[in-house]
């Protein structure tokens, strides 16, 4: 297969400053650098990918443009590889793999030839093996699945292929006992929704496709009781999107498709506290199968969607409620995944985009050509143009001497500097001060400025003229 990027690491964005944890609201200028690293041994897309304990990603499942895969694989970010793993039971896409407390990875559900499956398995990184555990008590795909405070997993919703074929059914996992208990259902049948557990324990479910088509509404499950009470409906209808618990406990509802089916740019806030929702600042590009992270510095990064399938990220700032766009991918690719490693950057793995095979032939039932390709996104934070502190002055010289213009000026380093007389740049006049030729008549009125440049940008001095006395 021809790959679309030669092998390697290659940096597409000039670094900036090392990412330092500092407080929110100043990071209207951050931007993502990102890089190349090591390509799927297989191309996957609505797979799913997991953060070990060890820091290395699991990523299983999805389908490959041609057919739906059973193969898994492990990226070592020390290395920047992937390499084969087991392989599951069970071949799967539109599933979800969930890190449990004991270090074991759950993978439920999914898809393969049309209908929601039952079967659940674990992956033991130690091993490198796949084992099938207890059998879902109703067949899902599109689902959500969440760690509870207990360390047992809630999965709610989803169905098949179609939307008449959703469901309302939560079920938890016990890893104890590797059995699946139906609790309650919910108040309304949906898939292709979101979930977040809440810090108070309750999760919070948004969203989604119901039989009757795209929903506002929001629910909440207490998996003690396994019970469900309706909270306030968000401001729009919406499915694909994504949700995103936030550092102060409230949380952040991001674009997905609209009651029309159209791809949205509307965000919204949910407050635990009053179990209201508010309207947030509208996202730059609207897209859906997004990836939403929380990044360690309390911004919200969001990347790529189907829009294109774009190759945009955005970036939400909880204490302005603002999104400012970031550096573009490498690659637009939709239904990918997005994993946050321990060193602070984005892994992003697989997806698809628009593109058609270069090579092989695809099968119209995916409609898509998957990937291969896989980035990671290093968060920079741009600082401010550089500060002007001492303009430079009006001159005054006789004919045949030599006038100097000075500057001084702070900012992140390295500044750099560029005299221009009349607006046209001086060669060679790139230091904090410039000194000219000998003038002649012809210099009188010259004016004379500077550019000061930092990696955040330049700033230009007020005009210096230059006054030349003639004695006859």
């Amino acid at each position: 297969m021809k790959h679309r990027f030669a092998p390697g690491r290659r940096v597409v964005c000039v670094a900036l400053l090392c990412l330092a944890l500092v407080p929110l609201g100043l990071f209207a200028s951050s931007s993502f650098v990102f890089e190349e690293t090591g390509l799927l041994t297989t191309a996957r897309a609505y797979h799913c990918a997991t953060l070990l304990p060890d820091g290395r990603v699991l990523a299983a499942g999805g389908n490959t443009s041609l057919a739906v895969t059973a193969s898994a694989e492990l990226y070592d970010p020390a290395t920047g590889v992937w390499t084969p793993t087991g392989t599951m039971s069970q071949a799967r896409y539109r599933h979800t793999g969930t890190l449990l407390p004991n270090g074991l990875v759950l993978v439920i559900g999914g898809l393969d030839d049309g209908d929601g499956l039952t079967s659940t398995e674990l992956y033991d990184p130690a091993t490198g093996n796949f084992r099938t555990t207890g059998a879902l008590v109703v067949g899902t795909s599109s689902h959500t699945a969440t760690v509870l405070a207990d360390g047992r997993v809630l999965v709610t919703g989803g169905g098949g292929s179609t939307v008449n074929s959703t469901i309302a059914a939560a079920q938890i996992y016990d890893p104890a006992t590797e059995v699946w208990t139906r609790i309650g259902d919910m108040l309304a049948a949906r898939f292709r929704h979101a979930a977040t557990l809440l810090p108070n324990g309750l999760v919070l479910v948004s969203g989604g496709n119901g039989p009757s088509g795209v929903l506002a509404s929001a629910e909440l499950c207490d998996p003690t009781t396994g019970t469900w009470t309706p909270t306030g409906d968000m401001s729009f209808a919406r499915f694909r999107h994504t949700q995103t618990l936030l550092a102060d406990g409230r949380v952040l509802v991001a674009a997905g498709m609209n009651a029309n089916v159209n791809v949205t740019a509307s965000a919204e806030i949910y407050d635990p506290a009053t179990g209201v929702w508010t309207t947030t600042g509208f996202l730059n590009v609207a897209r859906a199968q997004h990836t939403a992270t929380l990044m360690p510095n309390g911004l919200v990064a969001v990347v790529g969607g189907f829009h294109g399938p774009t190759p945009t990220t955005e970036l939400y700032d909880p204490s302005v409620g603002t999104w400012s766009l970031s550096s573009d991918m490498l690659q637009g690719r939709s239904a990918h995944q997005t994993v946050l490693l321990p060193s602070g950057q984005i892994l992003v793995v697989g997806g698809f985009n628009g593109d058609p095979p270069s090579e092989a032939p695809y099968n119209p039932e995916f409609d898509h050509h998957s990937l291969k390709e896989t980035e990671i996104g290093t968060l920079q934070e741009i600082p401010p143009p550089p500060i002007i502190t001492r303009q430079p002055t009006n001159r005054r010289v006789n004919v045949g001497a030599m006038a100097t213009f000075r500057v001084a000026a702070t900012g992140a380093p390295p500044l750099t500097y560029q005299w221009t007389k009349n607006g046209a740049e001086i060669p060679g006049a790139v230091s904090a001060s410039y000194t000219t030729p000998p003038v002649t008549a012809e210099d009188n009125g010259s004016l004379f400025a500077v550019s000061v440049t930092n990696p955040g940008g330049s700033t230009t001095s007020r005009s210096a003229t230059l006054l030349v006395r003639s004695f006859l």
